[in-house]
């Protein structure tokens, strides 16, 4: 297993935006806490061409292992994007040495108002669209490019229920596509995820290791907090401070022989910008302290 990050710790959402700190900061800060390994984060906020991006991580000694590709996988006037999209994020990854491309649904609310964007429940045509344009996505990577595709279920998506996150995974194509584990998505929408992992152990190919403040989590549904508001208001914590038990995740991983990369996020949206490094500081050391370093 190797030990990576994600600019989404750093408070990183959006390609640009005026509330996060700039890409050379985040790296900066990266290196500065020690991490070798980080995700590639939204698609645009390393700007510059493949070549360009490896010359910004090389000097900072950093290297890629992830990037993911979110979109509307429903919505067929999103599809040429999308594939455009994960057709570029491909290119990054081979050219830079990275592994995994990591599949995302759009989500359903807008980011700012909160408005709906579509309805949280689709129909069959939809569904069945967002099956077949993630495994058109994870044709690309796998047989286009020799990568590896790590499906997300995702807070504020299509794939967050029980049911639809269960679903998902049952009627997917294996030899297509992993799954991504990310602890604090499948909490926030009532998934353990000590029992999903056992269940899934060896579909996992990409880890996305968060914490969540459960108890926040049952006021959130109480008053119908909505999603960015409750990141914005802290329900995902530093990882050694929240409810879940990570350090039982890493090892029903490691008795799996699990050997991809497990990546400490703490979803932070907007972030000050003196918060993030300490908090990586410190995941690093909780880390060490799992056996991860």
């Amino acid at each position: 297993m190797q030990l990576a990050t994600a600019p989404v710790s750093w408070g990183i959402r959006y390609p640009t935006d005026q509330q996060q700190m700039s890409w050379r900061n985040c790296l900066d800060e990266m290196a500065a806490a020690g991490f070798v390994w980080t995700e590639l984060g939204p698609p645009g906020f390393i700007p510059g061409s493949s070549e360009e991006i490896g010359i910004e991580l090389q000097i900072r000694q950093l290297r890629l292992c992830a990037a993911s590709v979110q979109g509307s996988l429903a919505d067929p006037k999103n599809n040429r994007d999308i594939i455009l999209a994960t057709t570029h994020a491909c290119d990054a990854l081979a050219s830079l040495g990275g592994s995994t491309l990591v599949i995302i649904d759009g989500r359903y609310s807008d980011r700012l108002s909160t408005d709906p964007l579509s309805q949280p429940i689709v129909n069959e045509e939809s569904w069945l669209r967002i099956m077949q344009t993630a495994h058109d996505m994870a044709q690309i990577a796998v047989h286009e490019y020799g990568l590896q595709a790590a499906f997300h279920p995702h807070t504020d998506t299509h794939i967050e229920t029980p049911e639809n996150t269960y679903r998902f995974l049952e009627e997917m194509d294996n030899t297509l596509l992993g799954i991504c584990l990310d602890t604090g998505h499948l909490a926030y929408c009532g998934i353990d995820p000590i029992e999903f992992t056992k269940r899934y152990i060896h579909q996992i190919s990409h880890v996305h290791l968060k914490n969540i403040d459960l108890s926040f989590r049952e006021r959130v549904l109480s008053n119908r907090i909505p999603y960015v508001e409750a990141v914005a208001q802290g329900i995902f914590t530093n990882p050694q401070a929240g409810s879940l038990d990570l350090q039982e995740i890493v090892r029903l991983l490691e008795v799996s022989k699990y050997d991809g990369f497990i990546v400490m996020e703490q979803d932070m949206y907007p972030a000050p910008s003196d918060k993030p490094l300490p908090i990586a500081i410190e995941t690093k050391k909780f880390m060490s302290e799992l056996g991860l370093i």
